[in-house]
Parts: structure tokens; C-alpha cells; sequence
């Protein structure tokens, strides 16, 4: 119904702004300039996809939804809450079909409004969209950074963590100037390595401690009814949606794909490894850690250290080999938003230099 329902909309908005099936062929001369070469293979946006859907918010706070709702609901909402992202990435792949020349939402709004009020203030929310993930992913990367030195040296929560986000940021620079995502192949396989890397190590040291003392599952009836504590169920889906969704650079990534008529196929292959890394890392965190645990560690310091028990077992070695993979996992996820960002307001401010070569980002 919701399929039909979306159908309807979306000819009626096609029909009424006069838009068809058109290719690269009717674009104007300054749909063209803009338009960044047509490199990607499909599975080349698997990998992109893949990215930007495992963050941190994904690996550290998925277990959430199993400590608000219990085994059965929380799983059956964190499986049934991604096929809602796959749908809305397909219904934008379908408006691109439409306005081949929308290499970004801002310009998907132009096109249906033919407003340039309306692409401008698009443009703000999307692009103040990204920033804010850009900036939570690099504060999760300074915060791996920042727990190497914690128990070692004694810092306390807050102190330096400027400073680990000022090396972030510089780690990010050079990376930036990386003019299209194409570009960035190698980066995403790496990415995923290094994931699965910390995937792996993560369960092996949580199943080698065992569950936490004290540690138990199920749902808290009085938690369940409580009014505007931390504790509302609703928090669980609010973080899973902000784990998922991957929209705002979806339209990018189409821009560059050699085919663009492939992207359901690498949209839907992205399934198999996000909700296998959305399970795995929910349940086996969820069972060894307690529900209480889940509630009650809502940053990505105290998911460290709930992993790798610090206070009663010491740190692993695996453990630094885990926080060094997922932190590089973490600036990569980092250079595809900057990427996206930078050409975003270049394209906006300056869009005949864009496929220039030679021209810096910024």
C-alpha cells in the first residue's frame, strides 16, 4: 500500500513540473560542468553504503534498542527499521532517474520547486546535516584516540580531548583534497577490514570475560513507564535511526556511478554486512553486558571500557589493536562526509572549478 501510495505522489510530482526520463544527453551546459565523472561500479557504492552505515553509532549504541524492548522487539525493530532506509534511498535513486542532473538534494529541490529559496535553504539543513555527523564521527574517533592515554597516563574525562580532535582534524586535510569518491575504493575496503577487525575482537574479549556481575536481560516494566527520563524506550529508535540512515550523500555517490540504473542492486547487497554487524554487535553486547549496562553507558569512552573491562581485568593487548582499527574505520567514514561537504559548497559557491584539475577544495 505505502509502495502505491508513494507511486501516486511521485507521478503527480513528476507530471506537474514537467519532468521525463531524460539523460545526460538534454542537460544544460551547466548540468554538465557540474556533473563530476562517471567512474563507480555498483559495488563500489556497496562499499560506500557499507561505510557510512557502521559507525559508532551503529557498533556502540544498537545494544540500546535491546535494553529498552527486550530480545524480541528490540531485534525485530533493528531488522525492520532498515528496510525503511533501503526504501527512501531507492525513492531518491528514483527522483535522480527523473532530474539526472540532482547530484545533491539541494539540487533534487530545485528541480521539483524550481525555487532557488527553497534549494538554498535545502542546501543549509542538509549540508548543517552532514557537518554535525562529520563532527560526532570525529569526536568518536578523538575519543579512541583519547582512551589510549587514559589509564596510562592518568587523564580524566575532558582533559585534551581538544587536542585529540585537533589531530583528527589534521589527519583529515590532506585526505580531503581527494576530489571524487571514486577516488576513495581502496579507503572503504580498508574501512571494512579494519571493522570486521574490531567486530572480531570486540565478541572474542566480551565472550573470554564472560558476562558482567550482576548482568541480566529483559524488559524493566517500570523503565517502560517512566515520562521524560533518559530511560524512555523511544531513545533506542531515535539512536537507531541516526545509526542508519546514510541519505544526505546519496545523491554524490549517484553522481559518479557508471551506471546509474545499478543502484538497486548495490543498495540492496549493503544488507547482508550492516544488520549482520547491527545482530552481532547488539546481542552479543546486549547478553554479556546486562540491559543496565546498555542504559547507562550512552558515550563511546564508557562503550570502551564496558567492552574491555579496564577496572577488573586490565586491557587486553587485542583490545589496542581493536580501538587502532575501528579508529581508522572511523576517519574513513570521516573522509567520505568531508569529501561530500567540501565539493558540496564548491559546487554551491564556485562551480566552474569543480572538475577542474588542478583546483584545491578549498
Amino acid at each position: 500500500l505505502g509502495h502505491m501510495l508513494s507511486d501516486q505522489v511521485f507521478s503527480c510530482c513528476v507530471w506537474r513540473r514537467g519532468g521525463s526520463n531524460q539523460n545526460t544527453e538534454g542537460m544544460t551546459e551547466s548540468e554538465i560542468q557540474k556533473m563530476p565523472p562517471s567512474r563507480t561500479r555498483w559495488w563500489q557504492v556497496t562499499l560506500y553504503i557499507i561505510n557510512d552505515a557502521v559507525g559508532s553509532w551503529l557498533v556502540y549504541f544498537s545494544p540500546i534498542l535491546l535494553g529498552m524492548w527486550g530480545w524480541v522487539l528490540g531485534i525485530l525493530i533493528l531488522i525492520l527499521m532498515w528496510p525503511l532506509n533501503l526504501y527512501t534511498a531507492h525513492l531518491l535513486w528514483r527522483c535522480r532517474n527523473v532530474f539526472p542532473g540532482a547530484i545533491s538534494i539541494g539540487d533534487l529541490v530545485f528541480y521539483v520547486t524550481r525555487s532557488p529559496a527553497a534549494m538554498y535553504i535545502a542546501f543549509f539543513f542538509v549540508n548543517l546535516c552532514i557537518l554535525m555527523t562529520l563532527s560526532s564521527q570525529m569526536g568518536t574517533a578523538a575519543q579512541n584516540i583519547y582512551w589510549f592515554f587514559s589509564e596510562r597516563h592518568g587523564l580524566s574525562q575532558g582533559q585534551c580531548y581538544i587536542a585529540f580532535v585537533g589531530i583528527v582534524a589534521c589527519a583529515l586535510l590532506p585526505l580531503t583534497q581527494i576530489r571524487y569518491l571514486h577516488q576513495l575504493t581502496l579507503i572503504n575496503i580498508v574501512n571494512i577490514a579494519c571493522m570486521l577487525v574490531f567486530i572480531a575482537i570486540s565478541v572474542y574479549v566480551m565472550a573470554t570475560n564472560g558476562r558482567a556481575e550482576g548482568a541480566v536481560t529483559g524488559i524493566d516494566v517500570e523503565l517502560m513507564g517512566s515520562d521524560g527520563s533518559k530511560y524512555d524506550p523511544i531513545i533506542g529508535v531515535e539512536f537507531l535511526f541516526t545509526a542508519y540512515y546514510y541519505q544526505t550523500i546519496i545523491l554524490e555517490i549517484m553522481g559518479e556511478m557508471k551506471d546509474p540504473a545499478e543502484f538497486p542492486k548495490a543498495n540492496y547487497w549493503s544488507t547482508p554486512v550492516v544488520l549482520g554487524v547491527a545482530l552481532i554487535m547488539s546481542s552479543v553486547q546486549y547478553y554479556f553486558l546486562g540491559e543496565e549496562d546498555e542504559r547507562e553507558d550512552l558515550s563511546p569512552q564508557e562503550k570502551l571500557n564496558a567492552i574491555f573491562s579496564p577496572e577488573t581485568r586490565g586491557r587486553p593487548a587485542s583490545s589496542y589493536v581493536a580501538i587502532i582499527c575501528f579508529t581508522i574505520h572511523m576517519l574513513g567514514c570521516c573522509v567520505i562526509k568531508s569529501i561530500v561537504l567540501t565539493r558540496s559548497l564548491q559546487l554551491l559557491f564556485n562551480p566552474e572549478s569543480a572538475n577542474r584539475v588542478g583546483c584545491l577544495l578549498y
